[in-house]
Parts: C-alpha cells; structure tokens; sequence
C-alpha cells in the first residue's frame, strides 16, 4: 500500500510539472494560414488569372510581423480559455515541510519531523458563475477570431492594392519611354528644319521644353515605382534594397479585371461580415459578464480537505497513526464590499449598452462601404469601357494618318505627333484597367471576401 501511494505520488507531481508540448510558432502560423485561406476566399484571386500576385499574397501571410502576432494573440485567448476553465475544476497542492526540535519531553515525538500535505479544494458552481466566466472567456476567442479575419482582408486587399499599382506605374513608365523617344525624334527633326529655315528657334524651345517635360514625368514615375517597391516589400515582412524589383504579370488590358457578377448582392452578406460578427460575439459575452456580475452578490459554497503525512510517531511515514485527516464544507456571503459589486453589474451594464451603440455604427458602416464600393465599380467602368473606344477610334484614325503619310500627304513629324495622342489614350486604358481592378478589390474589402466573383461567367 506504501508503494502504491508513493508511486501515484510521483506520478502527480511528474503530471505536475511536466507540460504537453505546445506546437512551434512556424507550425501554427502554416496551421493558421490554412485554416484561413477559405475564409478569406481564397479562390475569388484566381480570377485575375495572376499566379504571381496568389503567391505575394501567401507570402504576406506567412511573413508580415502585423499578422503574425496577430496569429499569436489569438493563440493567447485559447490559452485564457484554458485557465478560466481551470476555475470549474477540484484544485489540489502539494507541499513539503520540515521541522526540528530538541529535547522534547515526549519519547514517542522525534526531533526531526517531516511533513507532507496534501490539499484539495473545490468551489461547488452552483449558480453557474465560474462556468459563465468559461464562456465568456469563449465570447472573447471567437471575437477576436473574427476580428483577426477582417485583419487579414484588410492586409490583403491593401497589398494586392499596391501590387496592382506596381502594374499600372511600370505600364506608365514603358509608355513614357516609348514617348520619350517620340519627343527626342521631334526634336531631332525640328532642328534639321531649322538649318533648312523650314522652323524656326521658338518650334526647336517648344520641342526641348516638351521633351524635357516627359523627362521630368518619366523620373516623377521611376521615383513612385521605387517607393511603392519599398511599401510593398515592407509589407511582405521583406528586406529591399533600391535596385529590387517586384515580380508582376504582363499587362493585359480589361480582360484581366473585368467580372460580371459583382451586381447580385445578398443583404446577407452585410450581417455576415466578420466585423459584424466580432461585435456580436462581444455582446453575448457583454450578457454574459452581467449575469457573472450579478452572481457575485450570491452565496459562494465550498469544500475543502486536507490529507497531512508525517513521522511525529513511530508506526512509518504513512501509517494511520501518522495520518492527519480534515475536511471543511461551508457557505460564504458578502455583507459589505464599499458597492463594489453593484458599481461592478453597473458597468457591465453599461459596457453592454456601449457595445451595442458600436453594433449600430459598425452595420451602417457596411452598409455604406459596400454602396460606396458599387458606385464606384460601375463609374469606373463605365470610364473604362469609354476609354477603350476612344483608344479603338484612334487606331483607326491613326491607320489612316500613315496611309496619308505613304502617301506623302502628312509630313513624318506630324505623323509622331499623332502617335503620341495615340499613347496618350493607351496610357488612359492602363490607368481605367487598373482602377477597376482595385474598384473590385475595394468591393471585396467591403464585403470582407463574403461575396464571389467568376471572371468566366459572362
């Protein structure tokens, strides 16, 4: 029977102080990530049929500091969720005493005393306060889940948002080149009719000033492509330098970013929102915190006992005659605490009212975000799809214009001053393709990647 006792002995305490292994920061950031790429609607992305921009946005999940700690933190409420928890359960200690004494004038009592206790206490819940506390600590997790949701929407529509204006500014900065060699050929021809007295030093001004004014538009271009590099890097977790260069994708006009089926919108997309969500969470566990706050003015029960080894007496460590047994029931009930109870149910109280002010505010904020979202999608493409006949009319003009510059009824310099305008309504293509790619981006940051979108559906 000592043995046994001994032997269970050590097994509580190796339980005691040995701790299940936790998984590794890595293992449940990749964990996490899984989990979420479904939340996030993951697959909607494919529809800008850019691999390089899916692969950006795995990499802002895996690498940026924001969302890793977020990722952490809800790894903290789990954890809380634990230890409240542990409030609902029988708590037992151990410990280990030693006294000494000389001369004692009792034979049967020895000097050297040794003394291990053992205690065990538990509160009966019997109006549910420690349970309720559990599950509000649950309320708490399941908010911050939501929350940390619409972080990384947010994340990822702002990083696709950048990485779409990469496209656009280095789009910008070919046309602009192709310009500026449109303007070096201006010039060069001006000043060869000026030795021929066919121009005169006002046309070769106007033609440098021109040139050095695509010049000047060409460095505003490269100096925004470098820092929208930077941001973009800074966002991916990563370390730049100057001359990097974000990957992308060929530009490839309307095509790349035109869906079809952004106009059916379920009003239950609006509830459905992970801000939303989080909001409600926070309430149940607002009524939640009330009823804990209303149990505190409630009796409390509970029971303890104590188990207390010893060697006072002959008869071994563990005998019946070196045994101390004692067991404690009782009740409880605050009689005055300085109205820290009621102040206490009053704030909650009032917490809950705050909570729900901000469910207000929260849902007519979804409401505007998504109509602000879909007026802005149609107006830009609506300029989008003007664009692309202007630039389709100009190409046919332009057509012509060489067919009379063959036939020597337009000179050449009038001819590049055509193809000019010809890149300046490319450049308008480029700007209006983009901008409708992140008019569905900013649509789906307002939908927090509720809604689907199928470029194939046509």
């Amino acid at each position: 029977m000592k043995k046994l006792f001994i032997l269970m002995l050590c097994v509580f305490f190796v339980g005691c102080s040995s701790e299940e292994r936790q998984p590794s920061t890595a293992e449940m950031q990749k964990e996490y990530i899984q989990n979420l790429l479904p939340q996030i609607n993951y697959e909607w992305w494919q529809n800008f049929d850019d691999p390089i921009l899916l692969c950006y946005i795995v990499e802002g999940l895996e690498n940026n500091p924001d969302l890793r700690s977020a990722t952490l933190k809800t790894e903290e409420y789990k954890q809380f969720v634990k230890y409240t928890r542990g409030g609902e359960i029988p708590s037992a200690s151990v410990g280990f005493e030693y006294f000494a004494s000389k001369n004692i004038p009792f034979p049967l009592i020895k000097n050297d005393v040794f003394l291990l206790p053992l205690d065990i206490s538990y509160e009966f819940d019997v109006f549910g306060k420690n349970h309720n506390k559990t599950k509000s600590a649950e309320m708490a997790l399941e908010a911050y889940k939501y929350q940390v949701q619409a972080t990384y929407i947010t994340y990822i529509s702002n990083l696709a948002t950048v990485y779409f204006n990469i496209v656009k500014v280095q789009e910008l900065i070919d046309i602009e080149e192709e310009l500026l060699d449109i303007k070096s050929q201006i010039l060069d021809e001006t000043r060869m009719k000026l030795k021929s007295e066919l121009a005169t030093e006002i046309d070769v001004n106007k033609a440098l000033q021109e040139y050095k004014t695509v010049q000047n538009d060409l460095e505003d271009l490269k100096k925004s492509l470098t820092q929208l590099n930077s941001q973009f890097f800074f966002m991916l977790g990563r370390t730049s330098l100057s001359s990097d260069r974000v990957g992308r994708i060929d530009f490839d006009g309307r095509d790349m970013y035109e869906f079809s089926n952004w106009q059916d919108i379920s009003s239950d997309v609006i509830f459905n929102r992970p801000d939303i969500l989080a909001v409600e969470k926070q309430l149940k566990k607002s009524e939640i915190d009330i009823k804990v706050a209303r149990t505190e003015f409630l009796p409390t029960f509970k029971i303890s006992g104590q188990l207390i080894w010893n060697n006072f007496l002959s008869g071994g460590f563990f005998s019946t005659g070196n045994t101390i047994r004692s067991l404690l029931a009782g009740v409880s009930q605050n009689l005055f605490t300085g109205g820290r109870l009621s102040a206490n149910l009053e704030i909650s109280k009032i917490h809950f009212e705050q909570l729900f002010e901000e469910y207000r505010k929260v849902a007519l904020n979804a409401v505007k975000e998504i109509n602000d979202a879909l007026y802005i999608l149609k107006s830009d493409k609506t300029i989008m799809d003007r664009n692309f006949e202007n630039y389709a009319l100009e190409k046919e003009n332009f057509k012509e214009y060489e067919s009379r510059n063959e036939s020597e009824l337009l000179s050449h310099i009038d001819l590049l001053k055509l193809k000019q305008l010809l890149l300046k309504y490319r450049a308008e293509i480029v700007k209006s393709s983009v901008q409708l790619a992140i008019d569905n981006i900013g649509l789906y940051k307002a939908t927090t990647g509720i809604i689907k979108g199928d470029k194939n559906e046509k």
